[in-house]
């Protein structure tokens, strides 16, 4: 796992953004954040530290993030201690083009913001399935209507159809060690294509 990402530039690039990431690199929000760098090909350069299960923390990480929570990044010199501020921030630089920071950002449409909805209900669904047990009702539930928002699109495996977004990315919460929440069912193939199509993204083999 590369540490500098630095694209078609020069090391010295890297230095605007630090990420601050799990050594186990299975943090979803890390996870999240990571690949919105890698699309957007804005040069980076990782720090790993362990999450609290996996041991301590450095005293250099904890003088930035006093809680201890992942992940954080230090961009021009501003520290961001939540992955939504870290996205909402990196969204504001310059990628490797216009036409992929166009193709990424969702630009705060009425569709957009209906997806993003139905992520968080996914996630919520998903983490009382896991952590409280007796919810894979709801949780289903919910795939389905994901699985519904899927088979509505005019083309593409997508949310929003032909092009990887913003909405994608932050689905990519609701995956746990590398298995997509809907991966013990089988009545929801456009679910599975979704998650075929993002294992063969040009930059997931680098995360």
């Amino acid at each position: 796992m590369a540490n500098l990402r630095v694209f078609d530039k020069d090391s010295d690039s890297a230095k605007r953004v630090t990420l601050y990431r799990d050594t186990a690199s299975w943090c979803p929000y890390c996870h999240k954040v990571w690949l919105l760098l890698e699309e957007k090909q804005i040069p980076y350069n990782v720090k790993r530290v362990n999450m609290a299960c996996y041991g301590n923390k450095p005293p250099e990480f904890l003088a930035l993030q006093p809680n201890g929570q992942i992940p954080v990044a230090v961009i021009d010199g501003e520290v961001l201690r939540s992955s939504d501020a870290i996205i909402e921030r990196i969204l504001r630089m310059n990628g490797a083009s216009s036409e992929v920071d166009q193709s990424i950002d969702p630009f705060d449409d009425a569709q957009s913001t209906n997806l993003l909805r139905l992520e968080r209900q996914l996630f919520s669904a998903w983490l009382g399935w896991l952590c409280r047990g007796g919810g894979r009702p709801d949780f289903e539930r919910t795939l389905r209507k994901v699985e519904d928002t899927l088979s509505s699109r005019s083309s593409g495996p997508y949310f929003l159809g032909d092009r990887f977004s913003l909405v994608d990315i932050m689905c990519l919460r609701s995956k746990s060690g590398g298995r997509h929440p809907g991966g013990g069912l089988h009545h929801v193939a456009l679910t599975h294509l979704w998650w075929s199509e993002y294992f063969g993204l040009p930059s997931v083999p680098a995360l």
